[in-house]
């Protein structure tokens, strides 16, 4: 449920379809997600952590090309799929 205060908000279907496509048989949120091009990042663990990026490649050995703005510039960086969770 999703509330603000006593007032139950309506879920639009998309992001409740996004949530449940990372989830498994169990309905828990698997740690490691299939990251598709495109997708919003937050990265999660290491020197970066908190960083909000953007995939913009899946690259060989559970490496991700993302694509983070720091300090007003774009940056590409290589970071494992591991330390990256997808933001819905």
């Amino acid at each position: 449920m999703v509330s603000f205060g006593l007032e139950l908000a309506i879920v639009l279907e998309k992001p409740i379809g996004e949530l449940r496509s990372r989830c498994d048989e169990e309905d828990c949120v698997r740690k490691h997600v299939n990251l598709l091009e495109s997708d919003k990042v937050e990265i999660s663990d290491g020197p970066l952590v908190g960083i909000l990026g953007l995939v913009e490649k899946l690259a060989a050995k559970e490496r991700t090309e993302v694509l983070i703005n720091m300090i007003g510039q774009s940056r590409r960086s290589s970071i494992p799929r591991l330390k990256l969770r997808a933001v819905i």
